[in-house]
């Protein structure tokens, strides 16, 4: 991957955490409080420039596993699925920019950087947050204001004025889940590229532990400007990849001694239930950008544009991902694909080449996701302190890289584990968690002091808001695929790693 999934650049390709730092000057919500005035030095990214920052943070190394989705579920419900999930981020886009707007008047009301609570949330979040005395009264409900921590993302509070510091945590969570995710799946992929080039030790085993010995040092350099900057060339070394694969597959097509049979490619799912949730999982995956929207809003000149750069990225991420999965599927046509699309190419010093060189992108991109993984760690333990960085920093990375790799090696399927981030992790961030903020927000907006504990009241208030019948539609079908494609996934996973593995580790361990 090009970039961190959950690292956005600015229009000079610096990268920005998602939870912690936010540089570009001023953050979303601040800016619209200030009127948002002449755009700061940093905020200087084009509609261009971040449909094109949006495009690299979602075409990664998970790309690889797009032909795996395509013959689970198939070239139809593939092409399908891809539009449909290019037209659900941009709804989840835009009502995420449509949350600034009542935070924005909350803000006005009280002041700035302020969400109204109870008295009982009140004293709850003090001695969550900043380490006061849990001594809250179960009958003071009066109406009080909590401060944001330091350091939140945007993101993070927007999750914060709809739920408080239980919001906050949530989508602390749900990111670290994600991240550690992300960082377990390129190091299979790592294991998989190596497995057929002359570097490999010849088992999963001892590649995961030479992987370790690599990315642990890289990801404890403390500037990592050199790796964000080198990942970039990711994305050109994606496109010569498949270019190599199509050239290879066309080879293949003009083989007399192979035959090729339409009646190999299917068309539909071919697993039911089970490819479906693959297919959706490997997808969604690749469209990991929604959680850094406002990221992206602060680094542009003109934030009034960011649904027309997202909607352009949209597109031709869609467009790619059709290239990448449908097409090598029908160029390969008989082919059965279970892991990245590598497998295909035959020996040789080109695909070698190739196998390498993707080995190099992730090798570089991984501590740019270990980074922004470690700090929220730090920050669950630190915050309200004033800085997400503690003392053993250090550690806390390479605790980070250990676990990680550890779990890689019990899975060490790349298409399995990325798919079930994706089915989950992604989807919930990006599915999930925009309508979910939007519609909480919209009630809060209309209904400032009701309180948010009852849920007889709130169930009330939910159905008088006919406005929001879409949006509840919208998060209702989000929170189901992303239930229910999750559960078939991690079964098929959990039935793949009971045949693979022997005596507890992998069988070519």
């Amino acid at each position: 991957m090009p970039t961190c999934p959950l690292m956005a650049q600015q229009g000079e390709g610096e990268s920005l955490p998602l939870i912690t730092h936010l540089e570009c000057g001023m953050t979303s919500i601040e800016k619209s409080s200030h009127n948002e005035g002449p755009p700061s030095p940093e905020s200087n990214a084009t509609v261009e420039q971040t449909s094109w920052n949006i495009t690299k943070t979602c075409m990664g190394t998970g790309t690889l596993a797009l032909p795996y989705a395509a013959s689970e579920g198939g070239i139809i419900f593939t092409i399908a699925c891809i539009a449909t999930i290019s037209l659900w981020n941009a709804y989840t886009v835009d009502r995420l920019l449509r949350c600034l707007d009542f935070i924005e008047s909350t803000n006005d009301e009280n002041g700035g950087g302020e969400v109204l609570m109870t008295k009982r949330d009140k004293s709850n979040n003090d001695a969550k947050c900043y380490g006061g005395n849990d001594d809250r009264n179960e009958d003071e409900d009066a109406i009080v204001t909590g401060t944001i921590p330091p350091g939140t993302s945007t993101f993070g509070q927007v999750a914060w004025h709809a739920f408080g510091i239980k919001g906050l945590f949530a989508v602390d969570c749900a990111m670290l889940i994600l991240l550690l995710g992300v960082i377990i799946a390129y190091q299979d992929a790592i294991t998989s590229l190596m497995g057929n080039t002359p570097f490999s030790t010849n088992s999963s085993f001892g590649d995961a532990i030479v992987t370790l010995l690599i990315i642990t040092p890289l990801s404890c350099i403390q500037n990592l400007t050199l790796l964000s900057r080198t990942s970039k060339l990711g994305i050109f070394i994606l496109y010569f990849t498949f270019s190599v694969i199509y050239f290879y597959g066309f080879i293949t097509r003009g083989d007399n001694n192979t035959t090729f049979d339409d009646k190999t490619v299917s068309y539909l799912p071919s697993r039911g239930l089970t490819g479906i949730s693959a297919c959706f999982g490997v997808i969604i995956f690749g469209y990991g950008a929604t959680p850094l929207t406002y990221n992206f809003r602060e680094c542009m000149t003109e934030p009034s544009k960011m649904m027309k750069a997202t909607i352009l990225a949209l597109g031709f991420i869609s467009i790619t991902y059709t290239l990448f999965g449908v097409g090598v599927v029908m160029v390969f046509r008989g082919h059965v694909f279970d892991g990245d699309v590598l497998q295909v190419l035959p020996n040789g010093w080109m695909p070698v080449v190739v196998r390498l060189a993707m080995v190099f992108v992730v090798v570089v991109t991984v501590p740019l996701i270990v980074l922004p993984c470690a700090e929220i760690v730090e920050g669950l333990i630190v915050r309200g302190k004033g800085s997400f960085y503690a003392e053993n920093i250090v550690t806390t990375r390479v605790g980070v890289c250990v676990f990680c790799t550890a779990f890689s090696v019990l899975v060490p399927n790349f298409v399995s584990v990325l798919s079930l981030i994706g089915c989950f992790c992604v989807a919930l961030a990006s599915l999930v968690f925009p309508p979910l903020f939007y519609v909480t927000l919209a009630l809060r907006s209309k209904n400032r002091f009701y309180d948010d504990r009852n849920g007889q009241e709130w169930m009330k208030l939910l159905l008088k808001r006919t406005d929001l019948a879409f949006d509840i539609i919208m998060l209702v079908w989000g929170l189901f695929a992303t239930m229910f494609s999750s559960f078939l996934t991690l079964k098929k996973m959990l039935s793949q790693t009971e045949c693979e593995t022997v005596g507890g580790l992998p069988a070519d361990a």
